[in-house]
């Protein structure tokens, strides 16, 4: 999956959601204003951050390897997704 993958699905999911470039490198995507995708550009592993519950972030990362806490969030509430 590409950026462009993500960026598409993201906003398919709602008319509300919408997409803001933050601190020159970053993208986000937010639905009501609040945020629940970041991704970081120009980096040598593509990835995102996403917010999950915490139950199902803890069993997503136990389960793949390419799901890890996310390393500049919240770590109960947000999980790094690999998208190699």
């Amino acid at each position: 999956m590409n950026i462009e993958e993500v960026r598409d699905y993201a906003l398919s999911l709602n008319s509300r959601v919408t997409e803001r470039l933050f601190a020159d490198r970053w993208l986000s995507w937010r639905i009501c204003g609040k945020w629940f995708l970041l991704t970081e550009l120009d980096t040598p592993e593509p990835w995102v951050a996403v917010k999950l519950k915490p139950e199902v972030g803890l069993q997503l990362r136990e389960r793949y390897d390419g799901v890890r806490p996310a390393y500049h969030m919240n770590k109960k509430h947000w999980s790094d997704l690999s998208l190699l």
